[in-house]
């Protein structure tokens, strides 16, 4: 999740969500989705499923190296009283052979609003393993970009989240962050979260993991008071 709004404290603005922010230097607006695993690829990141309609939703289902995807969604809102970058996993699970760590982009350009500069923005992450085990170091980032870069990573970020886990689910809960936008500008909103999975092959581990992600969320926001 990645939130947006406008802090206004002794009526000054500030603060923006988990967004990425950036100059209008892009004439199309998109919502996209990609992967990154080492070795596929180049381990380049890399878009998959269509490229989405702006400030609609977008989704891909299918493998992609050593992991089966099913339903990586995407949506997002530019909207003056809270802008938002939303995603959901229904399951990733390593077919492959050996323990593999898959990465998992949602970005979204050319937001507008709220207006003014800074913001302030706030990102988290949480879901649920069904079998084998998932790391919780370093799950979750949310980024902001003022070039308005699609997967822009330059110029701001939240830092890399840790999720606690309590049985099979886990969160990361909100990091809370402000960035000073281009004002009047677009801006990009960008957030990525890695699943490290055990492998089919590996003796110790279950014969598959899977990991559900249940609200990779972030919004922008206009307000008189930071969120508590």
């Amino acid at each position: 999740m990645i939130r947006i709004r406008n802090f206004l404290p002794l009526g000054v603005a500030a603060l923006v969500g988990a967004a990425i922010l950036g100059a209008p230097t892009q004439a199309s607006a998109a919502l996209n989705l990609y992967l990154q695993e080492a070795g596929v690829n180049g381990g380049a990141i890399t878009q998959v499923g269509p490229t989405g309609a702006d400030f609609t939703a977008n989704s891909f289902s299918g493998t992609y190296g050593d992991f089966k995807v099913t339903i990586l969604g995407g949506s997002s809102d530019n909207d003056a009283t809270l802008s938002d970058l939303l995603s959901s996993t229904t399951s990733v699970q390593n077919v492959g052979s050996s323990t593999a760590t898959l990465k998992l982009y949602v970005s979204q350009d050319n937001y507008t609003l709220p207006a003014g500069t800074p913001l302030s923005i706030e990102s988290g992450l949480g879901g649920s393993v069904n079998n084998g085990t998932l790391g919780g170091t370093a799950i979750f980032q949310a980024y902001a970009d003022r070039n308005n870069n699609l997967v822009g990573t330059s110029d701001f970020t939240n830092g890399a989240q840790n999720a606690t886990f309590n049985g099979s689910s886990f969160d990361t809960g909100s990091a809370f962050g402000s960035f000073n936008r281009i004002d009047g500008s677009n801006y990009c909103s960008r957030a990525w979260s890695p699943s490290h999975c055990p492998g089919v092959g590996r003796p110790t581990s279950p014969t598959t993991s899977t990991r559900r992600h249940r609200n990779r969320r972030g919004r922008c926001w206009p307000s008189r008071a930071c969120p508590s």
